[in-house]
């Protein structure tokens, strides 16, 4: 009776004459106690192995013990040096996974990889954001998957452009301009520098 982490194991209990019945996990769960001698099910979440009781009881009590080994899963985690910036988004990804004996990279960008450590990964802007998995296999041949979703997030690089418009009257020598701002793409902020020491201007069209 053995399997990977997390291992769900059907109980049948085949008791003859009992009016009570207690089943005790060994997993530092609760104990189950029931008067059914119906088919039960325990979900162990961790490696080890465990003694598992049932406790038939009527005048006196019957103990049987069966054990269950579990096998751990590897400790999968992973982390990348950014996050998150303008495209093209160049990308180094830490393992940080314990106990494992494979890996397998799924990047979302096209691009998969076999292998403890990947090489650098390029994002584009043709998605805002990237899911990235890696499966990891155990020496137990344990199976466990990590998924971050939307873990890269990328933006489109802002193009800059403007406009200068003349005043409706121009003074001589207090010139006014409209400048209009026609940039494109991912614009967090805008500071505006005219070239004659005025202090900048963050407002998306000044007049100057």
């Amino acid at each position: 009776l053995s399997g990977c982490a997390p291992h769900t194991v059907k109980f049948y209990n085949y008791t003859v004459g009992a009016t009570k019945y207690t089943y005790i996990f060994d997993d530092g769960t609760d104990s189950l106690e029931t008067i059914s001698d119906d088919p039960i099910e325990h979900t162990f979440t961790k490696g080890g192995t465990y003694f598992v009781k049932l406790i038939a009881s009527n005048c006196s009590d019957t103990v049987v013990v069966k054990k269950i080994t579990v096998f751990p899963q590897a400790g999968t985690n992973f982390v990348a040096d950014v996050t998150e910036g303008c495209a093209p988004l160049e990308v180094k990804f830490s393992n940080k996974t314990t106990n494992a004996i494979s890996y397998f990279w799924d990047f979302g960008n096209g691009s998969t990889y076999n292998g403890q450590h990947p090489p650098k990964q390029t994002f584009s802007a043709s998605k805002s954001s990237y899911t990235v998995k890696l499966i990891t296999k155990s020496n137990y041949g344990c199976m466990d998957t990590l998924i971050l979703k939307d873990y890269i997030k990328v933006s489109t690089p802002p193009v800059t452009a403007f406009e200068v418009l003349p005043g409706e009257v121009i003074q001589y020598p207090n010139y006014r301009f409209t400048f209009k701002n026609t940039s494109t793409g991912d614009v967090a902020n805008i500071s505006w520098y005219f070239g004659d020491g005025s202090a900048l201007s963050t407002e998306q069209n000044p007049e100057h």
